[in-house]
């Protein structure tokens, strides 16, 4: 069983889930484009909470093997300077595509265990 609930619940807000410890030496950037953009694994072995911040709008999605595309099921849209948490399984990474303009994906992933 994951430690983590799928995010149905707003992060960081009164009767919401609290905010995770964040790993900032572990976060990574990807640079948005017009094709799609994976991270390597995220975590092989834990499931895990990743915190995400766009400099540019941008759509992504989660997988063992993901492709991101503008406005296509599967895929969430991120507008610039928004921030997101996302739930990432075992083995899996994220993808990512730029919606209007190029920017970068903020990638940092939170501390996994008790």
């Amino acid at each position: 069983m994951s430690m983590y609930p799928r995010l149905q619940t707003p992060v960081g807000v009164p009767g919401g889930l609290p905010v995770p410890q964040l790993l900032w030496s572990s976060g990574t950037v990807i640079a948005l484009g017009a094709t799609s953009v994976a991270t390597v694994i995220l975590n092989a072995a834990s499931d895990t909470v990743v915190q995400l911040c766009s400099s540019a709008d941008c759509w992504i999605t989660i997988g063992s093997s993901p492709t991101a595309a503008s406005a296509t099921a599967g895929c969430a849209f991120l507008p610039a300077g928004g921030l997101r948490y996302e739930y990432v399984a075992a083995g899996q990474k994220l993808a990512a595509i730029q919606s209007t303009g190029t920017g970068t994906l903020g990638i940092v992933p939170a501390v996994v265990g008790p």
